[in-house]
């Protein structure tokens, strides 16, 4: 049975996430700042953990290690984001948003790709936005931020790879309220949708598909 750690848990694409890997028949590590409910049947851990606090994220991994031994997945899931006028934000904000997006995914590949040593094809998958893509006045912050993330996850690709380990990006396209629509479709994606591609990347289905980006927007950039 392979184990699949999953970040930012709680949220909507997150723990649409956990409910497509364990009914995948994974064993589950979920973690996010607040201790989601593992799925109906699962087994595993979840974990309080601040994906962008150094010290929590590897006591939360050394948790990992001594449960399971070995994690063959890892799902960036975790995100950030705050609005404002480039003049008008606080270096704070700006630094939280960088720090618990791209930063946090820093920190768990870190720990998990160790994790990942001697597994049957380990894989991470992180995910990103058509904000990176599509940028809008006022957001700056996430924009850069999912940017990075795809960035981040190409040059991992090319690191690890080697050893073996996949990792790809899944640009998401609105699946929450307030995220508006693809215009070829008409409508929001369902958070389950984006977790469906999420599994597939991570599954031996796409075992030679590494470095890349897979956009799950309807269309939306498309359209643009």
């Amino acid at each position: 049975m392979r184990t699949a750690i999953i970040t930012g848990a709680v949220g909507d694409i997150g723990a649409a996430t956990a409910d497509a890997f364990a009914g995948a028949g994974h064993r589950l590590a979920l973690l996010d700042r607040t201790a989601a409910a593992l799925p109906t049947g699962a087994e595993g851990l979840a974990l309080a953990c601040d994906p962008a606090d150094p010290e929590a994220v590897a006591a939360a991994f050394a948790a990992i290690a001594a449960r399971f031994g070995v994690a063959a997945v890892l799902v960036n899931a975790a995100d950030a984001d705050h609005r404002a006028p480039v003049t008008a934000m606080r270096i704070a904000d700006w630094d939280r948003v960088m720090d618990e997006t791209v930063g946090a995914m820093f920190l768990t590949a870190k720990h998990a790709i160790p994790l990942m040593a001697g597994t049957d094809d380990p894989a991470i998958v992180n995910l990103a936005s058509v904000a990176g893509h599509l940028a809008s006045a006022g957001g700056a912050a996430l924009a850069a931020s999912t940017a990075a993330v795809e960035s981040f996850t190409w040059a991992l690709a090319g690191e690890v790879g080697p050893q073996g380990i996949r990792v790809n990006a899944v640009v998401a396209g609105p699946a929450t309220p307030g995220g508006g629509t693809a215009p070829l479709l008409g409508r929001m994606a369902g958070p389950d949708e984006v977790a469906r591609a999420i599994l597939w990347l991570a599954s031996r289905r796409a075992s030679f598909i590494t470095g890349t980006t897979l956009v799950v927007d309807g269309g939306l950039t498309r359209g643009h």
